[in-house]
């Protein structure tokens, strides 16, 4: 069936003055506490002041654990910068907050002397903490100069969702799902700007129970005129049978109902309070015999918090809530605690995540039923037709390719294209732990290629002057976790000598098991999944950079992945070659178009538009590579930029980050990054964009050139992405004003991708007329603005009417069960902003452009999230281990 609307789940006002003002209270963390905190971190640390953050994140936490009715925490309240901190919608004793705080002193802070805690305490007082009313209007928006919905305030992004909420959530409300009625309670969100609602109580399918989430938050689209607010809808599954593991160093939610509020002066709620809870290995001195050697405690350091607050009513015990979650669910009393199950956690749940095509519709009708008649549905997108023409890809089992050519042609294809970018001989190595791995690695790249079973390696290709060989070892010492230096106190630093070791010893492995070899050399590498180490003991950076050291890209098997081996086999390969910088064909389109004009004499005549990008044209994709704490191989906070290059007249993929003089090809950028030849800065600052506007230049003076970028990505370095900032045919790189592209570069044009992160971009279903489904395009937002949508993957294609809770009946009379247990999947939605062309060009081409890229990936059979140069530009972050950073510049 073809679809040619979309309906998103995004509404607006119906009308402005259709809804009143409210008021709110907001509560700022007091100015002067900042000072005397961010004093005592610095003494514990040893550092400078001026270099030292309030820790804040476990006071939130408890925030959101014991404080019912909060709308919203901001995450970096603390900041000398920052506004506000809590929002409620009536003000919670003063006195009530501080034990919080005051338990979390004690808690945050506890390696310094017990004298400066005293006297930090005496300076922190209760009286501090004052809350103050403010209105929101919700009528109150005008634009901003480049068009875009301008809102009265920051706090309407937080408020204005909660208003819908509260509206959703009171006791009279209910949705009728078919046979089940859902009611909703609000849950507090940390961070995220929006309102969360919970169906409860749950629903239950055999022994497990899950729950409908609503989210809601406010949104702008670039140059539109009114603000629109989103609604996500999910499945939140519960954990309901005795939990066995959870995925060590890692926090999952619990979410709480007390009849009676956990502290004196705190008031009482049908809202959800969340809690985190973590898996913990018991010290060798508690351990028993017969005994698991893992426990559950309350996460990220809340435990001794509780101990010092000593609430009224005592926390469920988190070993009781693992041992018993339908117990602890305790429906028909209270307090109730209700796990959200992740993946991870074992034993799996019964119930599948998503919702099908039918639910997401129905659930998002009755919303609007609710909403109305103040909100209503945004009009539905209308499809922008075109026909393109791409190049076809002989790596993937299903293109048109192989209908077109037998297996022996489309293996020649792919040898020459592995010859055109690794020269005529590559050897793999693999490296690894079981032999049905190493066997099922050889078969694929064996089919793959067309090697003949019989054939001794190294087998060169009888049709070209391509080599492959293929080698093997066992993986051994090389994949045991790290060895920690207990001597180390600071845990980067511990962590970063470990892993330069072990770089160290795999070097001096390869030089002793691999044989020399000429061209071009890769590495299988079978390891333990992450999930199997301790703490930061996880060796998979150290062997990356070992290595990389050895002059050897790696692709990494786990030795207990999920999907059959084959598959994985065949899917590793694909994407070694990806890494490599393997392409099949030049990356050139064709987008043609059927247009209508009228003529001098008013007939109207259909005209045939061509637009050619397979000539000499530039793509370059653009991201900022953020590794924070958790994220980066050792611990530090890294900030590359980094940038891919292609062209639609050439399979060379060359990339650039800052430290290298010059453009090098994919592989050998990888190479350099992870032995650590690149620079990253600190922080995100103006010294980014004095790198990127030069390499960029670069390109633009080899002819036209299409700059892709990442909205959510870059927008805190590169400020003129922001939907307030950028504006059409005009750009500014660094602080100065916008200048008129043509002043800027006549060979430069500029596409903004934006997705669903922060819920920034809509959920959708596609209608037509009682049927409804996913369907593939490029659908208009506005003049310049695009929607650009793909099916889903074949692996996850159901019947369109099947749904979760009710029984259907298929186009063709066939009767469907109601599929619970099922996993539907849900494509997003990418919106491109084509934000500047130059004069003589037309919008509609470079969006269709864009969009086509999303399918061009030679290890993908599916669409990719980002088109090509910029996924491409992303997967570096895989390498990026161990940096230096750019002082100088990274301020």
């Amino acid at each position: 069936m073809t679809y040619n609307e979309l309906r998103t789940l995004s509404f607006r006002l119906a009308s402005q003055n259709t809804v009143g003002q409210d008021t709110f209270n907001i509560l700022k963390f007091p100015e002067a506490w900042k000072n005397e905190l961010r004093s005592l971190q610095a003494e514990i640390k040893n550092r400078p002041v001026d270099q030292t953050n309030v820790p804040i994140g476990l006071l939130n936490k408890a925030m959101r654990a014991l404080v019912p009715d909060l709308i919203h925490i901001s995450p970096k309240a603390a900041q000398s910068d920052a506004t506000s901190w809590l929002y409620s919608t009536t003000p919670i004793d003063s006195k009530a907050l501080y034990l919080i705080l005051n338990a979390w002193v004690k808690t945050q802070f506890s390696k310094a002397s017990e004298t400066s805690i005293t006297n930090l305490l005496k300076k922190l007082k209760a009286d501090d903490l004052l809350w103050q009313p403010t209105a929101i209007d919700v009528n109150e928006w005008t634009t901003e100069p480049n068009g875009t919905a301008k809102l009265g305030s920051d706090n309407t992004f937080i408020l204005l969702p909660h208003i819908l909420a509260a509206k959703l959530s009171q006791d009279n409300v209910t949705i009728h799902w078919h046979s089940e009625v859902l009611r909703f309670r609000r849950a507090p969100m940390l961070g995220t700007q929006g309102s969360e609602l919970v169906s409860w109580p749950p629903m239950k399918y055999k022994n497990w129970y899950w729950s409908v989430v609503i989210t809601f938050t406010v949104q702008t689209v670039p140059f539109q005129n009114f603000p629109v607010i989103h609604c996500d809808l999910s499945v939140r599954r519960w954990g309901s049978l005795p939990i066995q593991s959870l995925p060590p160093d890692k926090e999952t939610s619990v979410y709480l109902l007390t009849s009676v509020p956990w502290l004196e002066g705190i008031p009482n709620s049908n809202s959800f309070q969340v809690a985190p809870i973590a898996w913990e290995r018991v010290p060798s001195s508690q351990q028993q015999e017969g005994q698991s050697k893992y426990r559950m405690k309350w996460g990220s350091n809340l435990a001794p918090l509780l101990d010092k607050l000593q609430p009224r009513n005592p926390f469920p015990a988190p070993q009781d809530i693992a041992n018993n979650p339908v117990s602890a669910l305790n429906l028909n009393g209270s307090p109730s605690a209700a796990l959200v199950y992740r993946n991870g956690i074992n034993p799996e749940h019964g119930v599948g995540p998503g919702l099908s095509p039918a639910d997401r519709r129905y659930l998002a009708e009755k919303i609007a039923e609710l909403l109305a008649p103040e909100w209503e549905f945004v009009e539905p997108l209308q499809r922008v037709n075109f026909k393109p023409a791409v190049p076809q890809n002989p790596f993937l089992p299903n293109s048109q390719a192989k209908q077109k050519h037998t297996s022996i042609e489309l293996q020649n294809q792919r040898c020459i294209a592995i010859q055109q970018t690794v020269g005529e001989q590559l050897t793999v190595e693999i490296w690894y732990q079981q032999n049905d791995t190493k066997d099922a690695l050889v078969k694929a790249m064996g089919e793959c290629l067309g090697i003949p079973e019989s054939a001794s390696l190294p087998y060169k290709f009888p049709d070209s002057e391509f080599t492959l060989n293929i080698s093997t070892q066992v993986l051994g010492a090389v994949g045991d976790e790290l060895k920690l230096d207990s001597g180390i106190k600071d845990k980067k630093e511990q962590r970063r000598q470990a892993i330069c070791q072990r770089g160290e010893e795999v070097q001096k492995e390869i030089q002793k098991k691999a044989s020399r070899t000429s061209g071009v050399t890769v590495a299988f590498i079978e390891l333990d999944t992450a999930e199997s180490f301790s703490g930061n003991t996880d060796p998979k950076d150290a062997i990356r950079r070992g290595f990389a050291l050895s002059q050897r890209l790696t692709q990494f098997i786990s030795t207990e992945g999920t999907g059959n081996l084959p598959h994985r086999a065949l899917n590793g390969f694909l994407d070694l070659l990806r890494q490599l910088g393997v392409q099949p064909a030049p990356p050139n389109i064709i987008i043609q178009q059927q247009k209508q004009r009228v003529d001098s004499k008013g007939k109207t005549k259909n005209i045939h538009q061509r637009y050619d990008f397979s000539e000499k044209l530039n793509y370059v994709g653009l991201w900022m590579i953020k590794q924070n704490s958790p994220t980066s191989a050792d611990g530090s906070i890294q900030r590359v930029p980094v940038m891919v290059y292609m062209a639609a007249n050439t399979t060379d993929i060359k990339a650039i980050a800052p430290g290298f003089n010059t453009w090098l090809s994919y592989r050998e950028c990888l190479l350099k990054i992870a032995g650590g030849e690149a620079k990253g800065f600190n922080r995100l600052s103006e010294a980014m964009m004095r790198f990127v506007k030069p390499k960029l230049q670069e390109v633009t003076a080899l002819g036209d050139t299409l700059l892709i970028c990442h909205a959510q990505n870059l927008r805190s370095a590169w400020q003129w992405l922001n939907n307030r900032n950028i504006t059409p045919d005009r750009v500014a790189f660094g602080k100065e004003n916008p200048l008129d592209i043509t002043r800027v570069d006549r060979n430069l044009r500029i596409v903004r991708v934006r997705d669903s992160q922060g819920h920034e971009t809509p959920e959708w279903y596609a209608p037509k007329g009682d049927e409804q489904g996913w369907t593939k395009g490029l659908f208009k937002m506005g003049d310049r603005v695009f929607a650009s949508t793909y099916n889903k993957p074949k692996q996850f294609q159901t019947p369109l009417n099947l749904s979760k809770v009710s029984s259907s009946t298929t186009t063709k009379g066939r009767e469907l069960e109601a599929s619970p247990h099922r996993y539907f999947w849900n494509p997003g939605l990418v919106e491109l902003t084509v934000a500047c062309i130059q004069p003589n060009d037309e919008i509609f081409p470079w969006a269709a452009l864009t969009h086509e890229l999303r399918h061009l990936a030679l290890h993908y059979d599916e669409a990719l999230k980002l088109p090509l140069p910029l996924h491409l530009a992303k997967q570096i972050e895989d390498y990026v281990l161990l940096l230096e950073l750019d002082e100088s510049t990274g301020t």
